[in-house]
């Protein structure tokens, strides 16, 4: 009889120590006392309940859903140590996290084109728009570094005493009327002209907004244009972000469409100004549901929050799935890796020499790949996906490969074209071949 409830009081004990680990708020993605270059970091752990709240101080929390077991959330950090804190359900968590700003000279620079008759209100509200958003997509980025297998590296902009992104303002010279009828060709034409005098040569690359232009986007050689159909939706705050993000319908039928909501306007947003800051860098659009740099219907707002599927979200290569969040493949996340323009302590001398800038050529049946600094990524892909690559992180990179033509035909047969043989060397300098099908 004793043996038989000693048995009970066992199996009792272990039901409820089992579910109070599974009530438990834990951060799953940080260690703690892990130290960040940069200052709003995404969260993701297993919480109780149907809310968490995370910030510096009860004050300053934001509210975050708890989906299934699982939140995903964001903080902005201070220079120096942070002690967050975390409530969900009975649970209360303290957790430690160090942020130390980044020195790098290689910047991403917002600009902002204004009509000339801009109001100074509108010109605010404006700045803090962008800065939210640009905090949030070097939050996504690192995050996405982490997620495939890299270090956790983003982009970096110059910041003000406060810590906010500082924006340029240029004048366009032309009234919001004008602007706004501006056709799409004509817009990237006017921002080359204004954003060549801006930066700062090597050391700085752009991407502008204009909300008194009336269409969405626009995406030139050069140049990147969020016009006023995408920039109003945009958050103001990171406290504004789940709230933007958690209005869907899912009756919805597109972005632009009479139904869409905010929730859907917003992730179309931020993914077309990931997609432009990661464009900067070598990577090319995919039509991948699970790519970041996704063309048109994205689920970046997973990114940032714990949400159940929409039902009717799809696009023609199907839907997404519960478990979706939008990432890098591991062909963008290894060029990624060697840029400079993703580390914290760059110097202009990362930029690389130009001078000894990759290069590929074709001898005989073999393609030769030479670069004077190493090579580190060497892929081949497509728009559809990478079809193929290989990294080479020894300590003495290879300065020369031949590439056999019958080789990369099989590896060509394997996705869509037209196709790119890039290379990226130790300086994250970038050469591509283009190869619009199989080599004859």
């Amino acid at each position: 009889m004793v043996d038989k409830l000693r048995q009970i009081a066992l199996t009792v004990g272990l039901a409820l120590s089992h579910s109070v680990a599974r009530a438990e708020l834990t951060i799953d993605n940080f260690q703690v006392g892990d130290s960040v270059r940069y200052p709003v970091v995404i969260l993701r752990g297993h919480a109780s309940g149907s809310e968490m709240a995370i910030g510096r101080s009860w004050k300053t929390a934001i509210r975050f859903p708890v989906i299934k077991g699982h939140y995903t959330a964001q903080v902005q950090l201070e220079p120096g140590s942070n002690m967050l804190l975390l409530h969900a359900g009975n649970d209360t968590v303290k957790f430690r996290l160090d942020y130390h700003p980044s020195t790098s000279v290689l910047r991403v620079v917002p600009i902002l084109i204004l009509p000339k008759d801009a109001p100074l209100s509108s010109i605010q509200r404006a700045c803090t728009q962008i800065g939210t958003g640009f905090r949030l997509c070097q939050a996504i980025t690192a995050d996405a570094m982490v997620r495939a297998g890299n270090s956790r590296r983003t982009f970096f902009s110059e910041a003000d005493s406060k810590g906010d992104i500082r924006v340029r303002q240029i004048d366009s010279g032309k009234t919001e009327a004008e602007l706004s009828r501006l056709s799409g060709e004509a817009m990237a034409n006017l921002a080359d002209q204004l954003v060549k005098q801006q930066l700062a040569q090597d050391a700085e690359v752009s991407v502008c907004f204009c909300p008194s232009w009336q269409e969405d986007l626009v995406i030139s050689s050069d140049t990147t244009v969020l016009g006023g159909g995408l920039f109003s939706r945009l958050p103001l705050s990171l406290k504004e972000t789940p709230k933007l993000l958690l209005d869907f319908d899912p009756a919805s039928t597109g972005f632009g469409s009479p139904s869409s909501t905010h929730g859907l306007l917003t992730a179309a947003t931020l993914s077309g100004l990931e997609r432009a800051i990661l464009r900067q860098f070598g990577l090319r659009e995919s039509s991948d549901l699970n790519s970041l740099t996704i063309k048109g219907k994205s689920a970046i707002h997973r990114c940032l929050i714990a949400t159940d599927p929409v039902p009717g979200y799809r696009s023609g290569k199907g839907s997404f799935s519960e478990d979706n969040i939008p990432g890098l493949t591991g062909f963008d996340s290894a060029l990624l890796s060697y840029s400079g323009w993703l580390m914290p302590d760059a110097t202009r001398d990362l930029v690389g020499d130009a001078s000894k800038m990759p290069s590929e050529h074709r001898e005989g049946d073999s393609i030769v790949v030479e670069a004077a600094n190493g090579i580190r990524v060497l892929g081949l892909d497509s728009v559809d996906s990478p079809t193929w690559f290989s990294e080479f992180r020894g300590p003495d990179p290879l300065k020369k490969l031949v590439l056999s033509i019958k080789e990369l035909e099989v590896k060509l047969s394997k996705g869509k074209g037209p196709f790119q043989l890039r290379v990226v060397d130790d300086h994250g300098l970038q050469a591509t071949l283009d190869i619009s099908g199989p080599f004859q």
